[in-house]
């Protein structure tokens, strides 16, 4: 139990303590900006857990070719998302969630955000419950699971914000999303891979919606 104890322990005290933060600095600056933040002190964070309490710390960072089968589940990614984002852009009656006032902090945002999800999901959650296991046997991994599911949570919030339907869609998008990059990142695809990947999912979320950003 302590794979999987200590980590979402440290994921929870973390969480806590930036939505405490978040509301304190708030006040002072725009939204936009205080996510920036918010995402970047996460970000930071979850950096130094994976270099920290992770023993194969190598194994996260190194590159390593990209195989056809890894390339095809990347285009299934891509497609799904632009279907579902499509279906969003012209059938959602609740946008309002979307709206910036400044659109290159939001691409910033996005950027940052990722960076800070795929530490904290796949970098430290992920190889911190995995790192026991000599040699993965299933196409999703114990670590891919428990950081799949952990990675729902947070996004639970599509209820507050969008169309019940969409919110749905969106979640089990995210949960398929979850497990596809953690099955790369067990196939030991470099987490700055899996970044990249993670921020071309979010352009193409604001390039469909881009109407609903400005």
């Amino acid at each position: 139990m302590k794979k999987y104890l200590f980590p979402l322990t440290l994921f929870v005290f973390t969480y806590l303590l930036s939505v405490l933060f978040y509301e304190q600095i708030k006040v002072h600056f725009i939204k936009e900006i205080t996510t920036i933040i918010l995402k970047l002190i996460l970000g930071t964070l979850f950096y130094v857990y994976s270099i920290k309490f992770i023993k194969n710390q190598k194994r996260i960072f190194e590159f390593s070719s990209i195989r056809k089968n890894e390339i095809q589940l990347i285009i299934f990614l891509i497609f799904i998302f632009i279907i579902n984002n499509y279906f969003l852009s012209i059938y959602s009656s609740n946008t309002e969630y979307m709206k910036t006032k400044v659109i290159g902090l939001t691409i910033l945002g996005y950027i940052i955000n990722s960076f800070f999800e795929e530490f904290a999901y796949r970098g430290f959650i992920q190889n911190y419950v995995n790192q026991s296991v000599e040699k993965i046997k299933t196409p999703i991994s114990q670590g891919n699971l428990f950081a799949s599911i952990l990675m729902i949570i947070p996004h639970l919030g599509f209820f507050i914000v969008m169309d019940t339907t969409f919110a749905i869609t969106s979640l089990i998008l995210v949960f398929i999303f979850s497990l596809i990059l953690g099955y790369l990142n067990d196939n030991g695809m470099s987490i700055w891979i899996l970044i990249i990947i993670h921020t071309l999912i979010n352009f193409i979320h604001l390039i469909i919606n881009i109407d609903h950003y400005i």
